[in-house]
């Protein structure tokens, strides 16, 4: 494969100086919030729990910079360890 290459050397536009031509840059969308909140369900379902806060800050990131507004998916499951927590500890949150 051959580069394609400006005067300067430099890759061409669209090139990435090894013959490919870059990917498209899209905004995040959907499909990008469905995959991050997929993959920090399956990292909490079998217990990796740095990776599921990971995931979770990848869903949070996207969400910004995709600017709409939309439900945090996890509000339930943080309701329920505060519950969880108040009873043990006694001391409502």
């Amino acid at each position: 494969m051959t580069a394609t290459l400006t005067e300067t050397g430099a890759p061409a536009e669209g090139h990435r100086g090894n013959g490919e031509p870059r990917p498209t840059e899209t905004a995040p969308g959907e499909q990008g919030l469905a995959d991050a909140e997929q993959n920090a369900s399956t990292a909490l379902g079998r217990y990796q729990f740095v990776l599921f806060g990971y995931w979770c800050g990848v869903w949070v990131h996207l969400k910004r910079i995709d600017g709409a507004r939309r439900a945090d998916p996890w509000t339930a499951l943080v309701r329920h360890v505060r519950e969880q927590q108040a009873q043990a500890t006694g001391k409502p949150r």
